[in-house]
């Protein structure tokens, strides 16, 4: 009996404080749960706000007490999202509590359509915005200056090629020492001697010799020894005198000076200059002058050397008439039309020539967008020098375009920008612009007579701005 008492009382003295704990835990969950619930039924019930100062809320229609102004509805909209702002991954579709933390869910608000052109300027003050110079776009045509740079090059039209007609021809002697030496239709460039030559001449004397009523066969040895070229007055004397000549001369078919080898255009390894059109002159001028700087002292072709049948001996230049080269942006190419009158500026001369457009290419340079068009020049007195520089003028009418001032222009590389006023703040609009002239831009799409751009796009574009452009 004594120790039955004990057992009960140790089970009280150890039961009676952990029931006493258990009936603190409840009671203490009971508030937070009632509070959770109050809150639900908070956001289920009307919400009322301020309109100028959005912290001030109610549950019920009353007035601010910091302005005095009536409070406002809130308006629930349907399938809005609420998530809790402590954990982004708790959601749900109606208003209540985080059931991880116990906060209120928050509306998550939907996100507005992108401008993909829009900038987001970082302006400290609004009056910035408000205060920058403004134009609009004006609608006329006027006469338009085109200015492209070129150089003269050869026409390759009167490149004419000297080329042996026998085989193991030997060069006995040369009457051309050096290139570029003048060189008139008829003038010797060299002795020659062929066994295939000197064959060919004995078979002729000695029909003419053994038997002179053999016509055809005459005609026949006298046509060969054209082919293998010999010229008629070298034949007729061949006749008259009476004996073969050891070595024949090979007289020159064309007037014009003499080059071992020249490429078909000379500004084949012209690049054009980062700086602009003038320097891409001024590259090619270089590229073409150092083409034969090897071949200025002597000739490669030497007496003694021997020539094969098709090799050729002398290329003869004829430079009475030039082609002046010059090469023109993409947006200009549409204002460049054939006959057109080109005022030419040489270096170094002060007086100016005219000219005509006589061919436009159909394709653009290698690497970048310019096209080259080809003025034929008459240079007869011989001052025109292959590869001076050259600077063209073209005037031209424009047609009714919309211009506005290059400045407000800012070229993204792919894209073209202007930065158009919508009340107190600028937007990035894209547009399509065409030629330039007199410091203006002609744009093509993208803008309206009504519209009001800022003159200067680059004070736009700050360290703290950027441009979101949709390049696809």
């Amino acid at each position: 009996m004594k120790d039955k008492l004990k057992t009960n009382w140790l089970i009280a003295k150890i039961g009676l404080p952990i029931a006493f704990l258990l009936l603190l835990i409840l009671a203490s969950c009971e508030p937070k749960k009632q509070e959770s619930q109050e809150g639900h039924s908070h956001l289920q019930e009307d919400v009322y706000y301020c309109p100028m100062d959005t912290e001030v809320v109610s549950n019920k229609p009353g007035v601010c007490p910091k302005c005095g102004m009536d409070l406002v509805k809130k308006e629930i909209q349907k399938d809005t999202i609420y998530y809790c702002p402590m954990d982004t991954e708790v959601v749900s579709n109606r208003p209540g509590v985080c059931p991880k933390c116990g906060m209120d869910l928050v509306v998550k608000e939907a996100a507005e359509p992108v401008n993909v052109y829009e900038v987001v300027t970082k302006t400290a003050n609004a009056t910035v915005l408000s205060s920058v110079m403004t134009v609009r776009p004006t609608v006329k045509s006027f006469p338009v200056t085109i200015n492209a740079f070129g150089y003269v090059g050869y026409d390759t039209r009167r490149i004419n090629t000297i080329s042996s007609r026998v085989d193991e021809g030997r060069v006995e002697k040369l009457y051309v020492k050096y290139p570029f030496q003048s060189v008139k239709k008829g003038q010797p460039l060299l002795e020659l001697f062929s066994h295939e030559l000197l064959s060919a001449q004995k078979e002729y004397f000695n029909l003419k010799e053994t038997d002179p009523e053999a016509l055809g066969l005459i005609a026949s040895a006298r046509e060969k020894l054209v082919l293998l070229g010999m010229t008629e007055s070298q034949i007729n004397n061949l006749r008259h005198d009476g004996q073969v000549h050891p070595t024949t001369t090979i007289y020159s078919p064309y007037t014009g000076y003499v080059v071992e080898n020249i490429p078909e255009d000379v500004s084949s390894n012209s690049t054009t200059a980062s700086t602009g059109m003038q320097g891409m002159a001024t590259t090619s001028t270089k590229n073409s002058a150092s083409m034969s700087a090897n071949q200025r002292e002597e000739l490669i072709l030497r007496e003694g050397a021997y020539l094969n049948r098709g090799s050729v001996i002398f290329k003869v230049v004829n430079t009475e008439v030039v082609w002046g080269i010059f090469e023109i942006y993409s947006d200009q190419l549409p204002f460049i039309k054939l006959n057109q009158t080109v005022t030419i500026k040489v270096e170094n001369r002060d007086e100016s020539i005219t000219g005509k457009v006589d061919f436009i290419e159909p394709n653009y340079q290698g690497g970048s967008k310019t096209s080259r068009f080809r003025v034929y020049l008459n240079n007869k007195n011989g001052q025109l020098k292959i590869g001076s520089l050259l600077k063209g003028e073209l005037v031209t009418d424009t047609k009714q375009t919309l211009w506005i001032p290059v400045n407000s222009v800012y070229d993204l590389g792919i894209d073209k920008i202007v930065f158009v006023k919508k009340g107190e703040v600028f937007e990035a609009h894209k547009i399509t612009t065409g030629i330039r002239a007199n410091n203006l831009v002609g744009v093509v799409k993208g803008l309206d007579e009504t519209d009001e751009v800022a003159a200067n796009a680059q004070y736009m574009v700050d360290s703290e701005s950027f441009i979101k452009v949709n390049n696809e």
